[in-house]
C-alpha cells in the first residue's frame, strides 16, 4: 500500500477519512455497548456455580423468612438468619408492580449469630431450599446496641 504524507492530504481528503473513520469507531463502539450491557448469567460466576439473581423475586425470600442462611465471606463463614423480605414500593405493597420497574424492588434484612463480622460487599449465600447466591451485603443498623444486621437490596 502506498504511503501518504501529512503534507500530500487536502483538507478537503483528510476531512472525509477522519469522518469514515469516526463512523466506523462509534459503531464499533455502539454494537460493543449493546453486548456489555446484556447480563450474562449463563456464565458461572465462581465455582460456586451461584444461582442469577435475576431468576428469583421477593416471593422466594418471603418463602425463607425465619430460615439460616450460610454466608461465605473472606474473612470467614457466618451464619445469618433471615429477618424479613418487605417490598420497597408503595405500589409493590398494594400488590402492583410499577409500570416502569424491571423488578419489584425489595431488601432483606438478616440477623447476624453472635460473633459475625461481615464486611460490607460480595458474599455468597447458601440456603437448603434457594441454593447458591452471590449478594451484595450492607451492615444495617449499631452493632454496639445488639446483634448484627445486615441487609441486602434488589432493586
Amino acid at each position: 500500500m502506498t504511503q501518504i504524507s501529512p503534507a500530500q492530504v487536502s483538507r478537503r481528503g483528510f476531512l472525509i477519512q477522519s469522518g469514515a473513520a469516526t463512523v466506523a469507531v462509534a459503531g464499533a463502539t455502539a454494537t460493543l455497548g449493546a453486548h456489555a450491557t446484556t447480563p450474562v448469567c449463563g456464565v458461572p460466576l465462581s465455582a460456586s456455580d451461584a444461582l442469577c439473581v435475576r431468576d428469583v423475586a421477593l416471593q422466594d425470600f418471603r418463602r425463607a423468612v425465619g430460615d439460616s442462611f450460610q454466608v461465605y465471606a473472606p474473612t470467614g463463614a457466618a451464619m445469618l438468619t433471615l429477618k424479613s423480605a418487605q417490598a420497597q414500593s408503595r405500589h409493590a405493597q398494594d400488590g402492583q408492580r410499577p409500570l416502569a420497574a424491571r423488578r419489584e424492588p425489595f431488601s432483606l434484612l438478616f440477623v447476624a449469630t453472635a460473633g459475625a463480622d461481615l464486611l460490607p460487599g460480595i458474599h455468597e449465600f447458601t440456603h437448603p431450599s434457594l441454593g447458591v447466591l452471590k449478594l451484595s451485603l450492607n451492615a444495617v443498623g449499631d452493632p454496639e446496641v445488639g446483634p448484627a444486621h445486615y441487609e441486602v437490596a434488589f432493586g
